[in-house]
């Protein structure tokens, strides 16, 4: 029971990370600026200011924007219009009209891979463009995908010099399908113009003024040249302006130049089809500078700074990293009180605070972080040489562990000890894998701040226990090919736990049945399992209770997969047969079969689906919601409204159902 409700709490913490990453509150992406190189634009004045353009004399200006970090090519993407699947669809404006030359980008959207997706967001890997295309005079484009991966989503990004960016998210492609968006209308937005001067009223040229989503949700996926918003660079009178921001979206604006402090603006939301004037005065810019030093006095390279005021009617928060010498330099601070943060990989993190702008001898003393020994041993007590060790925390009152922090293969290691270096405080145990043995756990151990003297823990493993079964189907006879996984009991199958993992102590391992329906799973940690058996063929089923002890084998004997009900049909959408309609269906309560069942399916260009399990005899509940839509509140709500139930009998093996999604404002 403790496991259950363990992994029901991060079911619960991992939907809402999800929701929230969703954008529960979306906002439209930002129209870009010119985002050529200067030296390609028009060199002469213009004699009117351009959305987003330069309009001095061209020269490139000294305040550039962000440095963004990229680790994946982004400029090599064609449309992808030959592959066998993708999206397509039309670009119109308001009064219907073709709408030619907009750019049109494909990138990858949250689905599965959302955490593996913010992980790599959080180190400055930035995801290019799955395809890219331009629409032509008929206002239509293509963006194929090379390649289908099952749980996949995408969003399609478009961005135009006379229409706001306009965004359709969660699609979901099936394979060999070309989804059709329909026609797709692009709006107008308004413009935003002003000055930017110093507190004195002289005007600043070539000042960077840029506008970015303001309502605090992360885009893990920005087109490229838009990681940073919207950029608009002042002329020589200090003019700027940019055209068709959203007036449904809120903004935050900043203006930054060499010499000065920046100057932001939060919140803003401008009126549709208006002009909006907005001018930034900023006062002069300060320095924070320094070294960071490990406790010998030697350089640490590459340590994350990160400087954050202390005001609350400042939001200022800037990051850089220390040189090759440990030395960092931050300018363009505005004169206040500040904390200084400082972590490198290996440390400790470091803050010091109050530090006054202008502070640009800063030594910050970064002291390493904890350390733990671990020893192997086979069960001969003998050293074991090769091995892998994950450190896992902790919690106190709890059985199983976290998520693995620290992670080291080790190679021959002739006592079978390894010191693991760089372990922040917390208490942990030792995970150790080693070929030929079930894996194995330490006792819990705690590092702290202040300890000097490394703990030491033993690893003794073992042969583990095992596992046998026979797979068949109705009639006895061997069920071939059918996925047979190890969970820990009491797991629930829900797409949460593809996407934010759940803690265990049992070994989890995959096999496929072969011609004599026969599974072996060796080597297993003692423990309570459940095995789960999968086949597009038959039902899902869950065998429970299943025991693993040291040295012992667990013949479950003959295990039954049902053959079960292939649910098909269609969903309309107000009446009209709608492509990337989701189609959801659970179980109803059954107290005769507790384990719950959830699955669904995508509708096609045609609104007909296929739910991606069969149906074990007993009552259902149904409902369905359009997904090409920005807002998931408005999904929930057609989920609900559309719900309706119905029967599979015993014995049935098809059923036809059909769904109809509401209109929104029903």
């Amino acid at each position: 029971m403790r496991v259950l409700l363990g992994i029901l709490l991060v079911a619960i913490l991992g939907g809402a990370a999800y929701l929230f990453l969703c954008n529960l509150s979306p906002a439209s992406p930002l129209t870009p600026g010119d985002t050529r190189p200067i030296a390609e634009r028009n060199s002469s004045p213009p004699t009117q200011l351009q959305a987003g353009r330069t309009s001095g004399k061209g020269e490139t200006p000294k305040q550039s924007p962000p440095e963004v970090v990229r680790t994946e090519l982004d400029n090599t993407t064609g449309s992808g219009k030959e592959f066998a699947q993708g999206v397509g669809g039309v670009l119109v404006n308001p009064a219907g009209g073709a709408v030619a030359g907009a750019r049109v980008y494909l990138m990858p959207g949250l689905g599965l891979k959302v955490m593996t997706m913010w992980r790599d967001h959080q180190k400055g890997v930035r995801f290019p463009p799955i395809a890219r295309a331009e629409t032509g005079a008929d206002g239509s484009f293509r963006l194929g995908i090379e390649k289908w991966e099952d749980g996949a989503k995408y969003e399609v990004r478009i961005e135009h010099d006379e229409y706001c960016d306009h965004r359709i998210p969660n699609i979901d492609v099936q394979p060999r399908d070309w989804y059709d968006a329909g026609r797709v209308q692009l709006k107008p937005g308004v413009a935003v113009y002003g000055r930017v001067t110093t507190e004195g009223g002289q005007p600043i040229a070539q000042a960077l003024i840029t506008a970015k989503d303001g309502t605090g949700m992360l885009n893990l996926t920005p087109i490229p040249g838009r990681e940073n918003g919207i950029l608009a660079t002042a002329n020589q009178n200090g003019e700027y302006e940019l055209r068709n921001l959203d007036p449904s979206t809120m903004y935050s604006m900043t203006a930054s130049a060499d010499g000065y402090a920046r100057d932001e603006r939060h919140e803003l939301q401008f009126t549709a089809d208006q002009r909006h004037q907005l001018d930034f005065r900023l006062p002069p810019g300060l320095d924070i500078g320094g070294t960071v030093v490990n406790p010998q006095g030697k350089p640490v390279v590459a340590a994350k700074i990160t400087v954050a005021a202390l005001s609350q009617k400042s939001r200022l928060v800037e990051e850089t990293r220390t040189d090759n010498a440990g030395r960092f330099l931050l300018s363009g601070i505005r004169d206040g009180v500040y904390s200084v943060a400082a972590e490198a990989e290996g440390f400790q993190r470091v803050e010091e605070k109050p530090i006054n702008a202008g502070e640009k001898e800063l030594k910050i003393t970064l002291e390493p972080l904890g350390a733990v020994l671990v020893t192997v041993l086979d069960d001969q007590k003998r050293p074991v040489a090769n091995f892998h060790v994950n450190l896992k925390p902790a919690f106190k009152g709890q059985d199983s562990f976290g998520n693995p922090l620290v992670s080291k293969p080790v190679k021959g290691a002739t006592d079978g000890t390894v010191k693991i270096t760089g372990v922040n405080p917390m208490t942990y145990v030792a995970e150790v894998h080693a070929a030929g043995f079930a894996k194995n756990f330490s006792e819990r151990f705690t590092i702290t701040e202040a300890m000097q003297n490394p703990p030491h823990v033993t690893v003794e493993l073992n042969r583990g226990g095992e596992i046998v079964a026979v797979i068949t189907d109705s009639r006895g006879a061997p069920a071939v090919g059918v996925q047979v996984k190890t969970e820990p009991e009491g797991l629930i199958e829900n797409p949460f736990f593809s996407m934010f993992p759940v803690p265990y102590t049992i070994t989890k391992r995959e096999v496929r049945t072969g011609k004599d329906g026969r599974v072996r799973f060796a080597m297993m940690f003692p423990g309570k399992y459940q095995l789960r058996l999968q086949h597009p063929e038959f039902c899902t089923d869950v065998v429970k209770d299943v025991i693993v002890e040291v040295g012992k084998t667990n013949d479950l004997g003959n295990v039954q997969i049902s053959r079960g009900c292939l649910v098909s049909g269609f969903a309309t959408v107000a009446g009209a047969v709608q492509g990337q309609v989701k189609v959801n269906v659970s179980a109803e309560n059954d107290p005769k079969n507790p384990q719950p069942l959830s699955c669904e399916a995508i509708s096609d260009n045609d609104g007909a689906f296929l739910l991606n399990k069969r149906l074990k005899p007993g009552r259902y509940t149904a409902m369905a919601a359009s997904q090409v839509q920005a807002n998931p509140l408005m999904m929930m709500v057609q989920f609900n409204k559309s719900k309706k139930s119905f029967t599979v009998a015993p014995g049935q093996e098809q059923f036809e159902l059909k769904i109809e999604v509401p209109k929104l404002d029903d």
